[in-house]
């Protein structure tokens, strides 16, 4: 359930999977958060929440929360990304002769 993070505290934390404040994921503008249980019905701290949206299923709040509201587009300048030269282990010239010695051929 995603709710108004001004509500916080109304949330009872022995009803759902986060297990404190510091646990729960926050949206970018720090506005916004979400809680998860187990239960088949809704926890009551978190039915009496006044701002809340869904439920959602899984695949439905992985949706959601792969939105603008809760992930940083990274933008990369193409133009400062460093070409490498291609790792090419070192093999050290030892004579074949070398690993021959004492052994009777």
């Amino acid at each position: 359930m995603i709710f108004n993070i001004s509500e916080l505290e109304t949330i009872n934390f022995s009803e759902v999977l986060e297990t404190s404040e510091e646990t729960l994921r926050k949206s970018l503008d720090g506005t916004k958060t979400f809680v998860k249980w187990e239960s088949q019905g809704i926890p009551e701290s978190v039915q009496n929440l006044t701002t809340k949206e869904g439920p959602y299923t899984y695949s439905e709040i992985l949706e959601f929360l792969s939105g603008p509201e809760w992930i940083e587009e990274i933008i990369i300048d193409p133009t400062s990304i460093i070409e490498e030269e291609p790792y090419i282990p070192y093999e050290p010239d030892i004579p074949d002769d070398l690993f021959l010695d004492g052994i009777d051929m």
